[in-house]
């Protein structure tokens, strides 16, 4: 009963010092820690006593007297030299390969970190480099596992905040107060696709065909945009993740170039498809490159988006899903109509 109320006490100091979703919320201090002049011999001892005491064993991270972290060494390492003199120094990861994460740092960059450096557990230390705990392995899989129902719930269209519940165990009011409101800005992104259309009414009731490819046009360049979209927020959370500077304007040239092959590949089977089935050249012709411009379009909401929410401090997920389609799909309704008026 005491060791409970010590940990819900623990729990309550972690919440009011760390903000949510921040490392420090879910690391643990009870591992195995021993001074930067101890020997493999020390190790074993150490874990021999207080076994019973950790939360994980993965690693034995070794400090100096101001509490630092100098390295860590494997558990492997420590069988490997069994009852060995030899400095824990000396066998010990240090200096640039020591993977480290501060206790605010955002849990999923912390965890992409993780993943990325094939870490089992990430030290956490202070800005002074201050050992103060351990994001455990578990709470690592566990945190990848929320972002990913997260995730998958943003791009459904679904306004998702805290942990995940399932449909049998929540009301019926609570799954409409998620689904609603992206629902009702899709609402209002249809209402402006019809405005679009309403004000090429002329054109459409004059060329009846440019009216049957809408669609397929909207979904090619939606499409685009979803990929693109998927590409720069993962790198951009990798960047984010290994502290380097992302490279928009390289990253930019790169995507423009696919996205201009893609916008080639599909306008000329677009243009042999529409003239084997209806055998008119400049229909063909006006149609495949309209879809091109479309396609290129999607630059815009697959990619300047997501990093403008990037630069703002947003999460460049929110500019996907619903966010995301509404933009493009007007986006390229515009272009798709204004590229026709210019070429009839």
């Amino acid at each position: 009963m005491a060791e409970k109320k010590e940990a819900i006490a623990a729990k309550e100091i972690k919440n009011k010092e760390y903000p949510a979703e921040s490392v420090g919320r879910l690391m643990t201090n009870k591992v195995p820690i021993v001074d930067d002049k101890a020997t493999i011999k020390d190790v074993e001892k150490v874990l021999l006593k207080e076994t019973k005491e950790f939360e994980t064993i993965n690693y034995i991270y070794v400090i100096n007297k101001s509490k630092k972290l100098k390295g860590i060494i494997s558990i492997k390492e420590v069988l490997a030299h069994p009852g060995a003199t030899t400095k824990v120094k000396e066998l010990m990861t240090k200096g640039k390969e020591l993977v480290t994460v501060r206790a605010h740092s955002v849990q999923g960059r912390a965890t992409l970190h993780a993943i990325q450096n094939n870490i089992k557990a990430m030290p956490v230390v202070d800005k002074d480099d201050r050992f103060l705990g351990v994001l455990t392995s578990d709470s690592i899989l566990q945190i990848v596992d929320n972002e990913h129902v997260e995730d998958i719930l943003r791009l459904g269209g679904v306004y998702h905040k805290g942990p995940f519940k399932s449909v049998l165990n929540i009301s019926v009011f609570e799954s409409l107060r998620h689904r609603l409101p992206w629902l009702a800005l899709g609402l209002v992104g249809g209402l402006l696709i019809a405005g679009v259309l309403k004000h090429y009414e002329e054109l459409i009731s004059l060329h009846p065909i440019l009216a049957a490819f809408i669609p397929m046009v909207v979904y090619m360049a939606s499409a685009v945009g979803s990929q693109t979209q998927a590409f720069i927020i993962r790198d951009l959370a990798s960047y984010n993740a290994s502290g380097g500077i992302f490279p928009f304007l390289k990253y930019f040239i790169k995507q423009l170039h696919t996205i201009m092959v893609i916008g080639v590949i599909m306008s000329l089977v677009l243009y042999f498809l529409t003239f084997l089935f209806y055998g008119t050249t400049g229909t063909s012709l006006i149609l495949s490159i309209a879809l091109f411009f479309a396609v290129m379009s999607s630059l815009f909401t697959g990619l300047f988006v997501p990093y403008i929410f990037y630069k703002a401090k947003f999460d460049p997920a929110d500019a996907s899903g619903p966010i995301g389609t509404i933009i493009q799909d007007i986006t390229s309704v515009v272009v798709y109509f204004a590229i026709i008026m210019i070429l009839l």
